[in-house]
């Protein structure tokens, strides 16, 4: 159906249910007919094997996948164009196309409706950040006109006891102020940590988004694939497991057909050999009849 060029564009599955058991498959393909290495050798010797009671066989499809696209790489200048090969991939290619455009769409929306998410969550705590941040500012304002206030008493006074107790408070103020502004400077490096921490996370919770849209196109590719490919590669593996069972039944037709013969050849043998003891036993009849003869001719 193909013509002979498919060979280049072919991997054989082959498809068990634990069947192999410690058998290798390449002990498998050895001890199978001809036909099968032939079709193997047919090949390039690519073929795949897949258990298909394996329930986490993602992996042997990925590998099967992977092998399919080195096939495909190294056939790069060399398409086959088949008519029937054509219109297989031109369904894949539309599915995929079809699958793609509304994973796009779809990925499009919850990337928009995340990134909007951590946008709110960020200006929500940059926002109180901010009030901590300007009601500190404020108290520093406070605080800064104070200890002005004060410093011109200081300067101003003349009794030396409320000059000390102005001095005193100043000292007070002062170190408020400066505990004030400290506890700003924290309040903007949170800011700051916050704003980074919460791009950080943007950013990963994309990434991850990503990796999963790319994680279900890449299922999804396979599984179409499989849709297409698998029934003819089944129907090639039944071919081939017919072609198989003759040969296995031909060639225990030659082997009954050759116990047959020898078992006629042992049969006429046996035959001879009855008619030779046959001939001995007359033989020794007649030689003892002689030798009673020639006992009374002496007497």
């Amino acid at each position: 159906m193909f013509g002979e060029g498919c060979w280049e564009h072919t991997v054989i599955l082959f498809t068990h249910d634990d069947g192999l058991k410690e058998q290798s498959i390449e002990e498998f393909l050895q001890a199978g007919s001809q036909d099968l290495q032939q079709l193997v050798e047919k090949s390039g010797s690519r073929y795949h094997v897949l258990n298909i009671k394996d329930r986490a066989h993602g992996t042997q499809v990925s590998e099967l996948l992977d092998q399919v696209e080195d096939m495909v790489a190294g056939n790069r200048e060399r398409f086959y164009s088949s008519q029937t090969y054509q219109e297989a991939e031109d369904q894949v290619r539309e599915m995929e196309g079809k699958i793609q455009r509304e994973r796009g769409e779809r990925k499009q929306r919850e990337e928009r409706y995340l990134r909007e998410r951590l946008e709110k969550e960020l200006q929500d705590s940059l926002i109180k950040i901010e009030g901590v941040i300007q009601e500190h500012e404020g108290d520093i304002r406070t605080l800064s006109e104070r200890t002005s206030e004060l410093e011109r008493q200081v300067k101003e006074e003349r009794d030396e006891e409320k000059k000390r107790e102005l001095e005193r408070e100043l000292k007070r103020e002062s170190d408020r102020r400066e505990e004030m502004e400290r506890k700003l400077e924290r309040c903007r490096e949170k800011r700051e940590n916050e704003r980074r921490e919460m791009e950080e996370r943007h950013r990963q919770e994309i990434e991850e988004m990503m990796e999963n849209y790319e994680g279900e196109a890449r299922v999804e590719a396979e599984r179409n694939l499989m849709k297409i490919v698998l029934p003819e590669l089944q129907r090639n593996i039944m071919i081939s497991q017919t072609k198989m069972q003759r040969e296995f039944s031909r060639q225990m037709e030659e082997k009954n057909r050759q116990m047959e013969e020898k078992n006629r050849q042992m049969e006429e043998k046996n035959r001879e050999m009855e008619e030779k003891d046959r001939v001995i036993v007359e033989r020794d009849g007649e030689i003892e009849g002689l030798i009673e003869k020639l006992w009374e001719m002496c007497k």
